[in-house]
């Protein structure tokens, strides 16, 4: 999050879903306004890495700062209990704990990410499951236990 900067509000905002990841909701609000999701993850507020494939900050759907909850809530009128309901946080004293990690830092993202039963930067997928939710990536994809019940 840039210091002292408060995204404007967008147009076109798209309900998170139960369930849904953070970057789920984002990537489905850049379709919704037809813009890429380096755009969409910019006009929240957030820290952008580069241009190139992935361009999201580092710890990007595994904690929320408060920070970051304010300017999504600047752009999104979504607060910061949904907010954080959708990252990683919310699993927290059971299959992970993102204790010491800390937004940016390479190092801190590493060694959680060696550790926890957790994908950071990646997913499995229910196909069932998504066609069930409209398109919308489950949280819980990310977790390295947990079984679909649709099956």
């Amino acid at each position: 999050m840039r210091v002292g900067f408060l995204p404007r509000r967008l147009a076109l905002v798209v309900e998170p879903q139960p369930d849904e990841s953070f970057s789920s909701w984002v990537d489905r609000m850049a379709v919704r306004n037809g813009c890429p999701s380096w755009t969409l993850v910019e006009s929240l507020g957030l820290d952008v890495r580069g241009l190139s494939g992935d361009v999201r900050s580092l710890a990007y759907g595994v904690v929320a700062t408060p920070e970051m909850c304010e300017g999504v809530r600047a752009a999104t009128g979504i607060g910061a209990e949904i907010v954080r309901a959708m990252h990683l946080e919310v699993f927290s004293g059971s299959a992970v704990d993102p204790a010491g990690v800390r937004i940016g830092d390479k190092e801190s993202v590493r060694q959680a990410e060696t550790r926890e039963w957790a994908q950071f930067f990646g997913s499995r997928v229910c196909p069932k499951c998504l066609a069930a939710s409209g398109g919308a990536w489950q949280l819980w994809w990310k977790l390295g236990c947990g079984t679909c019940q649709a099956r």
